[in-house]
């Protein structure tokens, strides 16, 4: 059974970039970074608004391209004012009344198309957010952070899933997302520490036609993971997501080895699967 090196952290980062899939739900914003400039801001749309408004006038052309192109993520801009939107140029409006999640998928595509490196945007995340009478919550914090750090041990001896996939840096996050070389969907590996049970998803961020294809092989899938299939079809994302009961996470930490080897295997046959329909 592997063994871990883990020693428990004892506060949510109080910093974290773009491309560190530290969880920000809950989280309040101080301020961020952009390109070595720091900028004190309140709100996250704030922040999203500020940075769109830097990456525009570095990359103006490819700006307007996202605004005026039909493929993701052009759903996220607009070229009038609308609710849930907010002016980072004339004429150029940025969804901003989003999910954290949607706000850094977003970003994370705008950068890579404007050849931008993630690690160039950090936030600071105030500490205060985590007082003595959160403490459940920090503990839960800490707890998804220790899983995901034994993840890292545990997928690091495994060189068949280490040549299919890079694993993301442990975060605080009831999900882990390995990157499948498509800014539109990704995999990402689940645990669930109130119900107890682990799971993995195929999750599409915007486009319909992937997400809906997924969802009629869900048959399929089941097939091969051994596992229900939760289909989602909400009003952006779509995909489907698998859940195995009786894996208890908190105060469980011996069994965890076992859960993640398990979800390796999930991985690699949900890759296995989507090659297989044309993905």
């Amino acid at each position: 059974m592997p063994q871990s090196s883990y020693e428990p952290v004892e506060a949510l980062p109080e910093q974290a970039s773009l491309d560190s899939d530290v969880d920000i739900t809950g989280r309040r914003i101080s301020a961020f970074s952009l390109l070595g400039e720091r900028h004190a801001v309140k709100q996250w749309n704030t922040m999203v608004q500020m940075v769109m408004r830097r990456i525009y006038e570095l990359e103006p052309a490819k700006v307007h391209a996202l605004v005026d192109g039909t493929e993701f993520p052009a759903s996220f801009f607009r070229a009038d004012g609308a609710p849930g939107y907010q002016e980072f140029a004339d004429g150029m409006f940025v969804r901003t009344g989003v999910s954290n999640y949607a706000k850094a998928i977003l970003l994370r595509r705008v950068f890579e198309i404007c050849g931008i490196d993630e690690d160039e945007l950090t936030f600071e995340m105030p500490l205060e957010d985590v007082r003595e009478d959160k403490r459940p919550f920090r503990d839960t914090q800490r707890t998804k952070l220790a899983y995901w750090t034994l993840y890292q041990e545990v997928a690091a001896k495994h060189p068949e899933f280490l040549e299919e996939f890079e694993p993301h840096k442990a975060a605080a996050s009831h999900y882990s997302v390995l990157r499948l070389g498509s800014p539109a969907y990704h995999i990402a590996l689940l645990i669930n520490t109130q119900a107890g049970r682990t799971g993995i998803e195929f999750y599409v961020s915007s486009d319909k036609t992937i997400g809906r294809l997924v969802i009629a092989n869900k048959e399929l899938f089941e097939e091969r993971l051994g596992l229900a299939a939760e289909p989602f079809d909400a009003k952006k994302a779509s995909g489907v997501r698998f859940y195995k009961d009786g894996h208890p996470i908190k105060d469980n930490e011996e069994a965890w080895p076992g859960y993640i080897e398990e979800q390796l295997a999930w991985a690699l046959e949900m890759k296995k699967v989507l090659t297989e329909i044309g993905l």
